[in-house]
């Protein structure tokens, strides 16, 4: 893997951390927000990944469902992460899903890794 595609996975994995869970709290309000009102179902998040004055690509952030798994609240979220065509040293495309429960506590996650070799799939599983 070289630079550039380890330098666009971490500025993509800061977005997907920082991004989803941050992005609706008002920053003059110190009272605290509950989850249901930062997520909202079908709310979709786009972020566009630079370095410099180049434009590496987009992170596509999604919440798309929210259930009750074991009497627990679940919010499900997908992300799309994509560099731009043309490029000379990155071709990415990744899908993660996450589902993280009311706690912000992980409950699942799988992800897609497509290459030109290949493609890598993970699921982990969390016990809640």
């Amino acid at each position: 893997m070289n630079f550039t595609k380890i330098l666009f996975f971490i500025l993509s994995i800061t977005v997907l951390n920082s991004g989803i869970l941050f992005s609706q709290i008002d920053g003059t309000s110190h009272t605290n927000t509950s989850l249901d009102q930062r997520l909202r179902i079908g709310e979709e998040f786009t972020y566009l990944v630079k370095y410099a004055f180049l434009n590496l690509g987009e992170v596509r952030i999604k919440v798309y469902a929210k259930e009750k798994l074991t009497g627990k609240t679940i919010y499900k979220t997908i992300a799309y992460i994509d560099s731009y065509e043309g490029l000379p040293f990155v071709d990415m495309h990744q899908i993660y899903e996450s589902w993280i429960d009311s706690n912000l506590c992980p409950v699942f996650f799988q992800a897609l890794i497509f290459s030109d070799e290949d493609t890598s799939y993970t699921k982990y599983f969390f016990a809640i």
